[in-house]
């Protein structure tokens, strides 16, 4: 009996192992098949990505400035018709096509044209983000090849914004066990969020922006005699500079140009370029010259010295037995400051530095913003440019005369030298240097403004900048600057020709020439001015001759686009933007 028990025990147990491995291997084989399921259902489709998109980047008019021109892009199965067809189109390509074709798997090919009808062959018209003309590389800035991160500009600045994981084109087409596209199948396509009009909205107006590279290439630059700009073959396109054109009230950027500068779809080409190309010469600071005489003049109008004080120049000034030369080796004689202006007379203002002191001079010209930098959006920054320390101004008066006409250690940026012509023109109050305006919904429409300051902080009294308006504007009726005389509308400006200390070395029996930046500020029109424009040209020599005449032609182009006509001249001469008594 026992016996009988134990045996059926041991049978149970038998068959408890039994059905336990069963039990085993129908798991595994469960487990297994799910798997190769699995990877058979992820190697049943392959997709291709056609193109990816971002955000746009607009103008102050909502005008696009990035993806403004169209190619075709075609994605090819690789079957025989459609391979054949493909390197027919694309003859000089035919070799590597056939390579492509080798692996199987569907490739990508730029086609010259939307019109192909071939089976196994989707193009696609997709967006181009720059342009091979460049549009203010330096202020919009690249991206990486894949187009997916910000590298500079505002496409880095606003990145994050910018970017858009769905804004792609793909195409997913069914694939064997080998991953090869199955022929037949008929591919699936998807581009519903490739076409954004979300963006970012500068302050920069597009039509200005061409107005100032047209006026860049076009202008008629000159080292030399004032004859020599009546004639074009002694003339060469500017070539190293910048230029900036800002409103007045505002401090809106409205153009702001930069050379050289780089194609944004060869980025490479310009690394080891010469003359530093990724260089925005507008946020860089330089030797000034001349226009930072007009902040001496402010300073001196402001402390009680009278427009009409006079001085008699006689070619040089004596500083502690140093001596500083006037532009005029001769002397311009006894002249008052609205002549010293158009002049450009250097000692005059040396004569202005020693009256106030350093001291005084120097308020004056930190409020109107030199010696600190703006930033414009989050990596898009001007430097600070550099001052002399007052205590060593104090102690050596050399320097507080070489400052007193734009000269010696003092370093400025186009951009500050902007915001010093929007104080005078819009009468006397700071302004903020603005690049960005805000932001576009998907649509398209603008939703979010960061609203202008509008100029209210004064920094010099009405009636100073009314005076020094009438001496900018007598610089170009009359003075050194009246090769930036426009056709229309009236304009003030201050020439520079800035030495640096820095020289050529000349070849055999040449001597050294010292290189020397060529400056023109100004503003325009002549009554109620809008447009504050500085053009610097790195070398240029003289700012009458190599920056004046491209302030002339933005101008002319400012005059079209306001209507501006010319004008009759005035019986009683020149007009003036505000009316200024005459002191005793």
């Amino acid at each position: 009996m026992e016996r009988q028990i134990s045996r059926r025990i041991l049978m149970f147990f038998f068959l408890f192992i039994l059905m336990a491995i069963i039990l085993f291997f129908r798991l595994a084989y469960l487990t297994q098949g799910s798997g190769l399921a699995m990877v058979g259902q992820a190697q049943s489709t392959q997709t291709l990505k056609v193109a990816a998109n971002r955000g746009m980047i607009y103008d102050c008019n909502l005008q696009p400035l990035v993806n403004q021109e169209t190619l075709y892009r075609a994605a090819v199965m690789p079957t025989e018709r459609a391979v054949q067809t493909a390197a027919r189109l694309l003859p000089d390509k035919s070799v590597s096509i056939l390579e492509l074709a080798r692996e199987r798997k569907p490739f990508l090919l730029e086609f010259p044209t939307r019109y192909v009808y071939a089976k196994g062959i989707n193009v696609f018209e997709v967006y181009r983000r720059y342009s091979d003309q460049p549009f203010a590389p330096h202020i919009i800035g690249y991206t990486d090849g894949s187009g997916a991160s910000g590298m500079s500009g505002i496409e880095r600045a606003y990145n994050d914004f910018l970017t858009r994981d769905d804004a792609v084109i793909e195409v997913s087409y069914q694939a064997d066990v080998t991953g090869s596209a199955v022929d037949n199948a008929i591919p699936q396509v998807n581009k519903a969020g490739y076409d954004i009009r979300e963006g970012v909205v500068l302050t920069l107006d597009e039509r200005i922006q061409r107005l100032v590279r047209k006026a860049c290439e076009e202008a008629l630059l000159h080292k030399n005699t004032a004859e020599l700009a009546e004639d074009p073959t002694e003339q060469k396109a500017m070539e190293s500079g910048g230029v900036l054109v800002m409103d007045v009230h505002t401090g809106n950027l409205l153009a702001c140009a930069s050379y050289p500068d780089f194609s944004q779809n060869d980025v490479a080409a310009s690394l080891d370029a010469q003359g530093s190309p990724f260089l925005n010469r507008c946020f860089n600071a330089y030797s000034v010259g001349s226009p930072f005489k007009l902040t001496v003049a402010a300073a001196a109008l402001e402390n009680g010295v009278s427009r009409y004080h006079t001085y008699t120049c006689k070619g040089y000034e004596d500083i502690g037995g140093q001596i500083f030369y006037c532009n005029n080796l001769a002397g311009h004689g006894k002249i008052d400051m609205a002549e010293a202006i158009e002049e450009s007379c250097n000692t005059y203002f040396i004569h202005l530095m020693n009256l106030l002191g350093p001291e005084t001079v120097m308020r004056t010209i930190q409020s109107m913003g030199f010696g600190s930098g703006d930033t414009l959006a989050d990596g898009i920054s001007s430097v600070s440019g550099f001052l002399p320390d007052l205590d060593q101004l104090r102690m050596m008066p050399a320097e507080a005369a070489n400052l007193a006409f734009g000269q010696g250690k003092l370093l400025a940026t186009p951009l500050q030298l902007a915001k010093m012509i929007s104080i005078i023109a819009n009468g006397g109050n700071s302004v903020t240097p603005r690049l960005v305006e805000g932001f576009t919904d998907e649509s398209g429409t603008q939703i979010a403004s960061h609203e202008p300051v509008y100029a209210s902080n004064p920094v010099i009294s009405q009636r100073t900048a009314a005076a020094l308006q009438e001496f900018m504007i007598g610089v170009v009726e009359e003075g050194s600057g009246v090769y930036a005389k426009p056709k229309a509308g009236g304009a003030g400006g201050k020439t520079g020709s800035a030495q640096t200390g820095f020289f050529v070395i000349g070849e055999g029996d040449q001597e050294d020439e010292e290189i020397v930046h060529a400056w023109f500020t100004g503003f325009f029109p002549a009554r109620s001015p809008k447009y504050a424009v500085v053009v610097f040209a790195e070398g240029g020599g003289s700012g009458a001759k190599a920056a004046a005449p491209v302030f002339q032609i933005i101008a002319d182009g400012l005059a079209d686009l306001e209507g501006i006509q010319p004008a009759k001249e005035p019986e009683n001469g020149r007009e003036y933007p505000v009316e200024v008594e005459r002191e005793e």
